[in-house]
């Protein structure tokens, strides 16, 4: 099977993922499990849920345990490296073309690079500046939609014009989540995050640092960074001028969308007048129930990022001054060294490294009031939890005695609680998973924005990019890429510049919203 028709295979798993069914004997899974246990890597079996499990036709449980193995765009593009490694149809200079790099075009660079500047990008929004900035412009453009879709619109295309689109939604798509959560009349979300999308990649096209793309097309023919903002900043801001009344007259022109006027849930003064509360340290907000209840505490909590937003301006200020030098610093350099490889790696990973230390620095001089935060967050939880095991239990005690003259009051109350409270349940041996989940929780506890920020970092990205510049390494060192280009000279000679743009404008657009329709469904 050709490499091209595998690179076919596993487009599709990407876009339309899928699961296997895979059946594990029982025993041989109770043998894993118990070793593994045995080891104190893991709990015993008791303690654990139980995995599918697969019945015969008398309704005996069976010997097999169905297990669901995902293939999506981090296991597909893996296994078919794998796959065209085994059958020897690439070998060790496709992997390393496709990883290390070649021509050029350096993937582990531009992943180093990516995640860079995603880390400068969720630092800053971790330490609450762009939900301020998004309560700043719910005050200027008050409850009018159309102003406020607008002032959101060139808010959101100049934050992607210098950090990218993907740190854009990864940071600020829960704060929109939340701001049309708190509306009364907006009905769907769905208006205000597409646009966000939208403008977020069409504006990241200006700088070569906004986009890995950008980095890949800037080094495969080695164009400098100023030149390409030169010949793509006109393009955009007209795409951008143009697209802003297209998507709010003709794409979203519903009330239920963007409504002309937004009416806005009120929030209760003693929430509006107290300090905010980082929500970067655990359960700093509570917990939230299911149910009616439930369902008014989260609005409450939305509304609370929102209307009374927590804001570090010290590391707001710190990342802001560095996510821009090292921006400007990254232009100068392109600008005026003739070796430019590898430099996006030099200034970029540096000042990555100084945000983390930052956030490190400033979370162990603050430990003691962070844990502190914590742990009474804790104690409310464990309280609303003790409660609620109280009621269910007393429900169910007086459901069995139901008809009978036993009285369910205080005292039977209190022997509840005393049996929740001090009989926990067995099994507190620590295991592994216990070690690592507690030093987890200390560091959410001591660190709260760095792991906060680490746990965001989308890491999935990694494998599934450098998998597919292995296959598209592939595809050129087997010849397919000059087929390609071969048929597209075809048509630019017949068709000339017009039919070369609007080719290629067809293509790329009905691929990738169809690409991005089934990987957002």
């Amino acid at each position: 099977m050709h490499s091209n028709s595998i690179n076919d295979i596993i487009d599709l798993t990407v876009v339309f993922p899928f699961y296997i069914p895979v059946y594990v004997p029982r025993a041989f899974w109770n043998f894993l499990w118990d070793a593994l246990s045995a080891l104190r890597v893991i709990s015993p079996r008791g303690s654990r849920p139980r995995h599918s499990s697969v019945k015969s036709k008398n309704g005996r449980v069976s010997s097999f345990l169905r297990l669901r193995f995902p293939m999506n765009r981090l296991t597909g593009p893996l296994i078919t490296v794998l796959f065209l490694l085994a059958t020897l149809a690439i070998g060790r200079e496709e992997v390393r073309g496709g990883t290390i790099g070649t021509n050029y075009i350096f993937p582990i660079d531009i992943m180093l690079f990516f995640g860079s500047l995603t880390y400068l990008a969720i630092s800053i929004d971790a330490s609450g500046l762009f939900r301020y900035v998004i309560f700043m412009i719910l005050q200027r453009g008050g409850l009018v939609g159309h102003k406020l879709f607008f002032y959101l619109y060139i808010f959101f295309f100049g934050l992607a014009t210098f950090v990218g689109s993907n740190p854009v939604i990864l940071s600020s798509t829960l704060s929109l989540i939340y701001m049309t959560r708190i509306s009364s009349n907006i009905v769907h979300p769905r208006a205000w995050i597409f646009t966000q999308f939208a403008i977020s990649n069409i504006a990241s096209a200006i700088l070569v640092p906004s986009n890995p793309a950008n980095l890949v097309l800037a080094g495969a023919f080695n164009i400098k960074f100023f030149h390409y903002t030169a010949n793509t900043i006109v393009p955009v801001i007209f795409t951008a001028i143009l697209l802003f009344p297209f998507l709010l007259y003709v794409i979203f022109a519903d009330q239920a969308l963007i409504p002309f006027s937004i009416t806005l849930h009120e929030l209760p003064d003693e929430v509006r007048d107290r300090i905010p509360v980082n929500p970067n340290i655990p359960h700093a907000r509570g917990e939230v129930e299911e149910g009616e209840e439930g369902d008014t505490r989260v609005m409450m909590r939305s509304m609370e990022e929102i209307m009374n937003p927590f804001l570090d301006k010290g590391s707001a200020l710190v990342g802001t001054i560095i996510l821009v030098v090292a921006l400007v610093v990254l232009i100068a350099l392109d600008t005026t060294m003739s070796n430019r490889q590898h430099l996006a790696v030099w200034v970029t990973v540096p000042a990555a490294f100084a945000m983390l230390f930052w956030d490190i620095t400033l979370g162990w001089l603050n430990r003691h009031e962070t844990r502190e935060l914590a742990r009474r967050a804790r104690e409310e939880i464990q309280a609303i939890r003790t409660e609620r095991e109280m009621k269910e239990k007393a429900e169910q005690v007086a459901l069995e005695q139901e008809g009978n003259a036993i009285p369910i009051g205080d005292s039977y109350s209190a022997h509840i609680l005393d049996d929740v409270t001090h009989h926990p349940p067995s099994n507190r041996r620590p295991t592994l998973a216990s070690f690592l989940r507690d030093k987890l929780h200390w560091c959410e506890e001591t660190f709260p924005v760095a792991t906060a920020v680490l746990s965001r970092l989308p890491i999935s990205f990694v494998p599934f990019t450098l998998s597919m510049f292995v296959l598209i390494h592939a595809l050129a060192t087997k010849g397919w890429i000059l087929v390609f280009a071969h048929g597209w000279d075809n048509w630019v000679t017949k068709t000339g510049p017009m039919g070369a743009i609007g080719g290629m404008s067809f293509l790329s657009v009905i691929l990738s919203n169809v690409s991005l329709f089934y990987f957002l469904n």
